[in-house]
């Protein structure tokens, strides 16, 4: 990658925090359920489906393909000190990024499973509690990603410690809401803890 295409990397990340604030504002305002929403909750949302729905499902592509684009970029701002080190955590963190697709990608397919409708009361509360799961163990992706690109971000000086730090404890907490996963399936503040 060249110059060009590292801005295009940086110009990436700040689609994707731009497109996933929008998403969860337009969702928020729309009115999703949250983990230990009641079956009659979820059915009465994914009935309704709405714009709200409708343009978050949309969205959430566009995402997926500027996450692995920002973190392309970062392994092409860090390749020259990362071969002469043999440093990988630009990789793992792309890695991360397409792992962060793939699990993401479950989490907007059930989505649009329950605003399909049809569905029998004991599936639709299975795919939602599908979801759920999906949605928190999607932070270990996160975690990785927050923890391997500050790392090659600090290492080839891209990045100051402080912030390095800051992606560090970020990956921690979201590591402990991946891990901790079962125990906030009704809802809970464990659950919450990945929006600090």
């Amino acid at each position: 990658m060249n110059l060009s295409s590292i801005r295009v990397g940086g110009l990436a990340a700040l689609g994707f925090a731009g497109l996933v604030m929008v998403v969860n504002v337009i969702l928020g305002a729309a009115g999703m359920p949250q983990p230990g929403a009641t079956p009659e909750d979820v059915r009465e949302f994914f009935a309704a489906g709405g714009p709200g729905l409708t343009v978050s499902t949309a969205l959430a592509p566009i995402a997926w393909i500027l996450l692995p684009v920002f973190a392309a970029g970062v392994a092409a701002a860090s390749r020259r000190r990362s071969l002469v080190q043999g440093d990988a955590w630009p990789l793992v963190g792309l890695g991360a990024a397409i792992m962060q697709n793939c699990l993401f990608g479950g989490v907007v397919a059930t989505q649009v499973v329950l605003s399909a409708g049809g569905l029998s009361a004991d599936v639709e509360w299975g795919i939602w509690q599908l979801h759920t799961a999906l949605f928190s163990l999607n932070a270990v992706s996160l975690a990785i990603i927050m923890a391997s690109l500050p790392l090659a971000g600090v290492r080839s000086g891209l990045i100051r410690p402080w912030h390095a730090t800051l992606g560090f404890v970020s990956a921690g907490v979201m590591t402990v809401v991946s891990v901790t996963t079962p125990l906030h399936m009704d809802g809970g503040p464990l659950g919450m803890l990945g929006l600090a």
